[in-house]
C-alpha cells in the first residue's frame, strides 16, 4: 500500500480534526450534566468561542451531535470500565468488578448519573435515530451482564438454581434505582442501591 496522502493524513491529524475533538470533547462533559437533550450547537459554539456554522459543518445537526457524543461517551465507560475485567479468570469476579466499575462510573459523574439510563428515560416515548441508538447500546450493556452471570453458572461460580435473565434484571433494577438517587442527590439511596447489587451477587455464588 502507498503513503496516505496529504489530504487524507489532515482529514485524520490536521487542523479539522483537532477542532472537531475539542467539539466533542466539550459536548460529552456537557452531556455528562445535562444529558443528551442538554446539548445545543448554538451553545457549544458560544462557549468555544466559535460560530455554530462551524459545529455544523463538522458533525452536520444537532441529532448528529448527540449520537456521537453517546457513542464516544460509551467507548470510554467500555475503555475504563468494562475492558479492564477482560484480564479476569472468574466470571463472577468479572461481574462484581463491572458492576462496581458502574457504580464507580456513576457516583463520579454526580447529579448526571448515567447517560444511558438518562437517556432511556428521556427518549422512551420518542421514536427515531436516538432513541434506536439508546436501545443499541443498553442491549449491549444486558448482553454483557447476561453473558458473564451465564458464564459463571456454566463454571459452577453460581448456585445451579440462579437464572441468568432474573438476575439480570435484578442488577439492573439496582442500577436503575442509583442512577434515579444520583440524579436526586440521594446519597443514602445510592449506597443502598450499590449494596443491594453487590450482596445480590455474592448470595448467588457456589458455597
Amino acid at each position: 500500500m502507498g503513503s496516505p496522502s496529504n489530504e487524507e493524513t489532515n482529514g485524520r491529524h490536521g487542523p479539522v480534526a483537532t477542532a472537531r475533538a475539542t467539539i466533542l470533547s466539550r459536548a460529552v462533559v456537557i452531556a455528562r450534566v445535562d444529558g443528551l437533550e442538554g446539548l445545543s450547537i448554538k451553545m457549544l459554539a458560544s462557549e468555544l468561542g466559535i460560530s455554530a456554522s462551524d459545529v455544523v459543518v463538522l458533525f452536520g445537526n444537532r441529532q448528529a451531535l448527540q449520537l456521537e457524543v453517546l457513542d464516544t461517551t460509551i467507548e470510554i465507560f467500555k475503555a475504563a470500565i468494562v475492558e479492564p475485567t477482560l484480564e479476569e479468570s472468574s466470571a463472577v469476579k468479572r461481574l462484581l468488578r463491572i458492576c462496581e466499575g458502574w457504580f464507580d462510573y456513576v457516583e463520579r459523574r454526580g447529579r448526571g448519573g448515567c447517560i444511558l439510563y438518562a437517556a432511556a428515560e428521556a427518549y422512551r416515548s420518542r421514536p427515531g435515530p436516538v432513541r434506536d441508538r439508546v436501545n443499541f447500546h443498553r442491549t449491549a450493556w444486558l448482553g454483557l451482564l447476561k453473558a458473564t452471570i451465564a458464564k459463571a453458572k456454566r463454571a459452577a461460580e453460581f448456585e445451579r438454581h440462579i437464572d441468568v435473565e432474573q438476575l439480570t434484571f435484578e442488577l439492573t433494577a439496582f442500577q436503575e434505582a442509583a442512577h434515579s438517587a444520583a440524579i436526586a442527590g440521594d446519597q443514602a439511596a445510592f449506597l443502598r442501591a450499590r449494596n443491594s447489587c453487590r450482596n445480590r451477587v455474592l448470595e448467588g455464588r457456589t458455597r
